[in-house]
């Protein structure tokens, strides 16, 4: 038991070291996993276009771990994506940022009783676009099973979470959120045949002492198995911030495509 743990353990800290978006799906892995005990997902996406307007280039990375014992369950994730576009007209000129985020989450889910289970999270991340220098997150409360079969599954969480914040809309001005809020979820995914399955979780996160501050982000995820280790993804993310830094849009969504591989 002590090899699996410290290679969990060592995995989870090389990869949080990158630091995607705030949504984060950590249902993708509960498919298949009862008589596993490590499971783990590499998700890698990279682009890079040249053409009269420019050069950009567009790396990315995800990791999931899991290790699941009998009554609880430990869910690590780790991502960076970057979007990066270069003026070719213009020599010398700075690339511009389009993407620049990741985070690092551990996630642990202790059972207690068939349908109920007691969920923590800790979360950190940084989104230069939604101008989120640093984004602590820090949760704790039950998620309730609503249905479960071999196919598919139907879930929703209702967590304290404490927010500490740090935003810039300006370099040399920055603002400092402490924020208590509430993380309710909807969660379902349906597995179709061996290797092509569907996830989506759901978070509405309002402010407790204000609850006309909220935010909702999406996140849908298809994946379509090419053999047993290797499958083919498109992610579709959406997040809704209806107080966001001045110069933020409140609406963001980005359509993603990419390979993962399953060890």
């Amino acid at each position: 038991m002590l090899r699996p743990v410290l290679s969990f353990l060592i995995f989870f800290v090389l990869f949080s070291t990158y630091s995607t978006a705030q949504i984060v799906n950590t249902e993708e892995l509960r498919f298949n996993v009862e008589d596993e005990k490590i499971v783990g997902l590499i998700d890698l996406d990279f682009g890079l276009t040249r053409n009269k307007a420019g050069m950009s280039i567009r790396p990315g990375l995800d990791v999931r771990l899991e290790l699941k014992n009998p009554k609880s369950r430990w869910i690590a994730l780790g991502g960076y994506n970057l979007t990066r576009f270069t003026n070719l007209k213009t020599p010398g000129s700075l690339p511009t940022n389009f993407t620049n985020r990741g985070f690092a989450h551990l996630r642990y889910n202790y059972d207690l009783s068939p349908k109920v289970t007691l969920e923590a999270f800790s979360q950190y991340q940084f989104d230069e676009i939604q101008e989120i220098d640093k984004r602590f997150l820090n949760g704790i409360g039950p998620r309730l099973q609503l249905a479960q079969t071999d196919s598919a599954f139907l879930y929703i969480g209702a967590l304290y979470m404490y927010e500490y914040e740090e935003t810039s809309d300006q370099p040399e001005e920055i603002i400092y959120n402490n924020d208590n809020r509430l993380s309710t979820y909807i969660s379902f995914g349906y597995q179709f045949n061996e290797y092509v399955n569907i996830s989506n979780v759901t978070y509405f996160q309002p402010n407790l002492s204000d609850w006309a501050d909220y935010r909702i982000t999406s996140n849908l995820a298809l994946s379509a198995g090419l053999n047993q280790w290797l499958a083919f993804r498109i992610s579709f993310n959406l997040v809704y911030d209806n107080r966001p830094p001045l110069t933020v849009p409140p609406a963001m969504y980005d359509l993603s495509t990419g390979f993962s591989f399953r060890f």
